[in-house]
């Protein structure tokens, strides 16, 4: 009796050590995994940046900087923005604002915020090459002094913007003028990825983290969705979204949140005094860019990793393309001309991409403030609001 007992608590013991030793290696190769991705991959690769600016002096820099500056404090309402940074490229103030290049922000100057997710921010280019920093330097080329902030944060969506500039416009001594939202395709892919539209980017891991802190100690097994399995399981989730969705249905409830968001802007916009202004992000599965080998390469992924995801995109901006009046600009042939390699990725661009989409945003807003200032005189409404 004894013996059979011994073998059978051996046995035990053996199954009890190859599920250890399986689990333990598990949890090794997901922590590899996400360390490598930490650590080791920026947002845009150093050997992409090095291929597309060729000899700039400044692609090192920017790629030691970008880790270090890639740091979010939590913030009331918008859930995260970027802590303070200081670095050659990269210069980050207190109100977690990326620094503007051609911006003089006189209490007289005229104001033009922009909100929008990282292709505001400027994934890929150093501060004076974002959007804002050449719609900044358009406006000082022509002899026209403006103070532009960018409050572009990582993976924002519409609605995280319409709350920062209900918090902004309740403590700005200086409102703007002009307020410039550039997005579109992070809606998409936020409804794409919880099933859910109106939410903000990787919700289901967020309020996940936030739910086991509040249940620990209550006799769970949530804790394990902390481990490096757990979250891995939880990214791979979140990157594939719900690609059995109706891309026509995904696109149909962006668009319903994204338009009353416009709505409430114009009411905003009324009140305060400002101009809206709403810019559509090009991707790469919209407009009529011819690609290059890298370009193709960059499309392929993005079908790859997120399957169902670049019908979405095009059926929102379908959408968006009906109701494309002022506030809301079309601005997706921007990049149909351009030589040469444009996207890093399916969204992010490098700078020649962004003085594009810059100069697409400068000529709009020539043109509204034209009009506006033929309706004006036309009405006897008074004279036109000028640049000093």
């Amino acid at each position: 009796m004894n013996t059979r007992w011994g073998k059978a608590a051996s046995y035990f013991g053996l199954v009890l050590a190859i599920t250890f030793g399986w689990l333990l290696y598990i949890e090794a190769v997901c922590f590899i995994r996400l360390w490598s991705a930490d650590a080791g991959t920026d947002l845009i690769p150093r050997e992409r940046l090095r291929l597309v600016y060729k000899n700039a002096d400044w692609v090192d820099s920017f790629s030691n900087e970008w880790a270090p500056s890639n740091v979010y404090a939590y913030k009331s309402y918008v859930g995260w923005e970027r802590r303070p940074f200081t670095g050659r490229t990269i210069n980050i103030d207190d109100s977690s604002l990326r620094f503007t290049a051609h911006s003089q922000c006189g209490i007289n100057a005229y104001t033009i915020w922009v909100f929008g997710g990282s292709t505001v921010w400027g994934a890929g280019t150093p501060d004076w090459l974002t959007v804002p920093s050449q719609l900044a330097e358009m406006y000082e080329k022509d002899g026209r002094v403006v103070c532009v902030r960018n409050y572009g944060q990582q993976a924002w969506v519409n609605s995280q913007e319409v709350v920062k500039l209900t918090l902004e416009l309740k403590t700005a001594e200086r409102k703007p003028d002009v307020v410039i939202f550039y997005d579109g395709p992070g809606d998409v892919y936020e409804t794409f990825q919880s099933g859910k539209p109106g939410l903000h980017q990787n919700f289901d891991s967020m309020a996940g983290l936030f739910e086991r802190k509040a249940s620990a100690g209550s006799g769970s097994f949530d804790y394990l969705m902390s481990t490096n399995t757990g979250r891995v399981l939880t990214e791979k989730k979140a990157a594939s979204g719900d690609s059995q969705k109706d891309p026509n249905l995904i696109a149909q409830e962006t668009m319903r949140v994204y338009m009353e968001n416009v709505r409430f802007v114009q009411a905003l916009a009324k009140q305060y005094g400002f101009q809206p202004a709403f810019f559509w992000q090009p991707t790469i599965s919209l407009g009529h860019k011819h690609f290059t080998p890298a370009e193709q390469v960059a499309r392929d992924t993005a079908k790859l990793r997120s399957p169902g995801l670049e019908a979405a995109n095009q059926a929102a901006y379908a959408l968006f393309e009906k109701n494309c009046t002022a506030p809301l600009f079309c601005i997706m042939d921007a990049f149909d001309q351009a030589d040469g390699t444009i996207y890093f990725d399916d969204a992010h661009v490098d700078a020649e991409g962004n003085r594009l989409i810059a100069k697409k945003m400068y000529d709009a807003l020539h043109a509204q403030s034209a009009a506006a200032t033929n309706i004006a005189y036309t009405s006897g409404t008074g004279s036109p609001t000028t640049l000093k």
